[in-house]
């Protein structure tokens, strides 16, 4: 709570401006987005397996529990099961990877947040690194094996986005 009077402090000569306006929504919504990812760091997760996704490379899982939408984004997790480990470093391989990431609706694009690289299938055994990317967002186009269910999540009303939800436990 310091820091967020702190930051109100910092902010408050511009609070009359409209470009004081603009930061504070936006110093608001970055406070909302480190909440939310907060509350996700213990998961107990629930994999729903996506079989239009899974190909020569591996299985992919989501889990809807524990999906979030703020706003026109969603934060989701999924999973992806590698056929063949994938070599990591002195003898280890990645045999999973957990993805937490952000698809933002209005621009139709998704934004890795953080990667968990597993030593075993579903995100089991030696957690072997953890990366939190700075990358930018991926558009997502009709060609991607993705875009129906991302797309689909989207279009979703906050009732239907929450039945899905509830449905998928």
């Amino acid at each position: 709570m310091k820091n967020l009077l702190k930051v109100i402090n910092i902010i408050g000569p511009w609070k009359s401006s409209i470009i004081g306006t603009i930061v504070i929504i936006i110093a608001i919504k970055a406070i909302m987005n480190f909440l939310s990812f907060a509350e996700f760091s213990r998961v107990e997760f629930e994999w729903m397996a996506q079989p239009d996704l899974n190909d020569d490379s591996g299985s992919s899982y989501d889990d809807y529990r524990n999906m979030r939408r703020i706003d026109n984004e969603i934060y989701k997790y999924s999973l992806l099961n590698y056929s063949n480990p994938q070599y990591y470093s002195y003898n280890k391989t990645i045999k999973s990877i957990i993805v937490f990431e952000v698809i933002d609706c209005d621009a139709l694009s998704v934004r890795p947040l953080s990667f968990e690289l597993y030593a075993e299938s579903m995100g089991e055994g030696e957690l072997l690194n953890t990366r939190n990317p700075s990358v930018k967002p991926t558009l997502i186009t009709l060609d991607m094996n993705e875009y129906s269910i991302m797309k689909g999540l989207c279009d979703l009303s906050p009732k239907e986005f929450e039945i899905l939800k509830n449905d998928k436990v």
